[in-house]
């Protein structure tokens, strides 16, 4: 008596419901809601879940949120998980026939079973839980097309759909990729058995592979595996092998979740969910070459959110479209690089960060798998810089900043500071001219914190060739350079008037050479380290005019001193006096 006392409750309650509604006619009152929702709890108890179902879904339609307890839905799900699964898969299915039947048989008549869903090529013609089964008319949903006269059948490729229609010897083929038909409800306390059989207009009809999955709610599975193919059942897979390609099914203990796993005569193999014959849903995919592939697929694709495990030891996670990464992601190289931003088509294309395994990194936006366009690229050793790319490289306008606090701003070729630009340095210098290759090369000027500056032409990175170089106080040379030094012909003009002209060494005078006083004197003649010494003529502004030696900068030796007046006197002098 107690065993049935929920089945008992359940249709006098509902016929005494019935009653109560058709006079009420508006609103279920508070003391029967409270009676439904304590023969709902009372089902659950006892583990009857379908009834406790009836039970919850009764309340829910007849009787106001407000007046039942908020914790009844969460109830009400917690039932609807607990109720069995049956799935049914086939895979092959290939006959000539244009129609055919399914029936699914139960071991014992279920109390409440009924088809939770079923693939496009499936539909229920006849369902009696007394007879203790359900049958189903299998077809591709012929249509007619004028073709010799013959009602040939037409629908969508395996690509897209579940069907593939062949012309083969004037036969018209159908080919039933694999799809799953579920059956849910509540069995009682015994274990029911689930079998299926096709039935063809055709005798010559050759069915592969068809298989049942139970799920208990106890976690216990049976599966059966219909005996036309080569099949292991071993703890909840079933395995089926037919022209190199194997499959296998497998159920997951917790809710009777279903994996499908095929392997392909080519070597590639997967793990997941099917729907029409190719993968869809999550699962991971294991290709011949040692690729692997895990996440969403739709249409047999990879799409969505998964990560991708390359041979080559690279990875990818993020998400994808076609099979190919597309959208947000992350690329991991296996030398220890890696690609953050977005991607086209399998390509880094769009926003981004790449990180170079030795610190290095850059960001910007990608063209290709390139930085292209406006961008900037950071370097370990706190080196930055900023402006337009082209293929990884820096081309046109862009800024460099040293970690030093030094910058460059100007014109960039190639990734290398190229043309015209402005150096600050960080001691306070300023560099303005031209750049090659990262030098300071051609023309140019360079200032000094102390107020020199110089003008004129550069080589790496030095004073080299002609130029001009002021001092603060006046003074100035216009000539020769060589790396950074007054080397060749010039002139040096001091502040005081004295300008001198001809050969320079290492930023002294040495060599020929005019001294020209501001007095009016002159002297022409040879120079070393910067004085006259060697053969050499003073000429003084009052018209005497001494031809002789030079030491140290003054007359020291012999020579011959010309007076304005006429006379002529030889001479011999040290250290600038007459000593004889």
């Amino acid at each position: 008596m107690n065993k049935n006392k929920c089945s008992m409750w359940v249709g006098a309650l509902l016929i005494l419901f019935w009653g109560t509604w058709g006079t009420m006619g508006t609103a279920m009152a508070q003391s029967d809601c409270n009676l439904i929702l304590q023969s709902a709890r009372e089902c659950k108890e006892k583990k009857e879940y379908n009834n406790a179902v009836t039970w919850y879904e009764k309340l829910f339609k007849d009787c106001k949120e407000a007046a039942y307890d908020p914790r009844a839905k969460l109830e009400c799900e917690e039932c609807r998980n607990k109720i069995n699964v049956f799935k049914l898969a086939a895979t092959d299915l290939h006959c000539s026939a244009e129609e055919g039947m399914l029936e699914v048989s139960f071991s014992k008549a279920p109390t409440a079973w009924y088809v939770a869903s079923t693939p496009s090529w499936l539909e229920v013609v006849n369902k009696d839980l007394k007879e203790k089964k359900i049958t189903f008319r299998v077809s591709a949903n012929p249509t007619a097309d004028s073709r010799k006269g013959r009602v040939v059948l037409k629908t969508q490729k395996n690509e897209t759909g579940g069907f593939v229609i062949t012309q083969q010897e004037g036969r018209t083929e159908l080919d039933v990729h694999p799809e799953f038909l579920s059956f849910a409800g509540t069995g009682g306390s015994q274990q029911v058995s689930v079998t299926a059989n096709f039935f063809w207009k055709r005798e010559n009809c050759k069915t592969s592979a068809n298989w049942i999955i139970l799920s208990k709610q106890n976690g216990q599975l049976l599966i059966s595996c219909s005996p036309n193919n080569r099949a292991q059942t071993r703890n909840a897979d079933v395995q089926v092998s037919r022209k190199g390609t194997t499959r296998t099914i497998h159920v997951e203990q917790a809710g009777g979740e279903v994996r499908d796993t095929c392997s392909f005569p080519n070597g590639d193999s997967y793990v997941g969910q099917f729907r029409n014959g190719v993968p869809n849903g999550q699962g991971t995919f294991y290709f011949a070459n040692g690729d692997q592939y895990v996440g969403h697929f739709e249409d047999g694709h990879p799409i969505g959110q998964g990560t991708f495990f390359y041979a080559s030891g690279d990875q990818y996670v993020g998400l994808l479209k076609d099979g190919l990464p597309q959208g947000e992601g992350t690329y991991y190289f296996r030398n220890g690089n890696r690609y953050e931003g977005d991607f086209n088509q399998g390509n880094m294309e769009g926003e981004g960060r790449f990180y170079w395994f030795d610190g290095d990194w850059s960001e910007g936006h990608y063209e290709h798998g390139k930085l292209n366009g406006q961008g900037a690229f950071h370097f370990a050793n706190g080196d930055w810089s900023e402006g337009q790319f082209q293929d990884d490289m820096m081309y046109g306008q862009g800024t460099y900043h040293f970690a030093d606090g030094s910058r460059y701003e100007g014109q960039f070729s190639e990734d290398l500071q190229e043309g015209k630009g402005v150096l600050y340095y960080a001691d306070g210098r300023v560099y303005e001219g031209e750049f090659v290759e990262d030098e300071i090369s051609g023309y140019g000027t360079m200032y000094w914190v102390n107020g020199e500056w110089y003008q004129g032409q550069f080589q790496n990175g030095l004073q080299h060739g002609t130029g001009t170089y002021y001092w603060p106080d006046g003074d100035r040379y216009e000539g020769d350079f060589f790396m950074n030094m007054r080397t060749g012909h010039g002139r040096f003009y001091w502040s005081s008037g004295n300008w001198y002209a001809g050969d320079f060494n290492n930023g002294a005078r040495e060599g020929y050479g005019v001294l020209y006083y501001a007095d009016g004197d002159r002297y022409e003649g040879q120079f070393r380290s910067g004085k006259k010494e060697g053969q050499g003529v003073y000429y003084f502004a009052n018209g005497d005019r001494y031809e002789g030696q030079f030491k140290n900068g003054v007359r020291d030796g012999t020579g011959i001193m010309y007076y304005a007046n006429g006379k002529r006197e030889n001479q011999q002098w040290q250290n600038d006096n007459i000593v004889n």
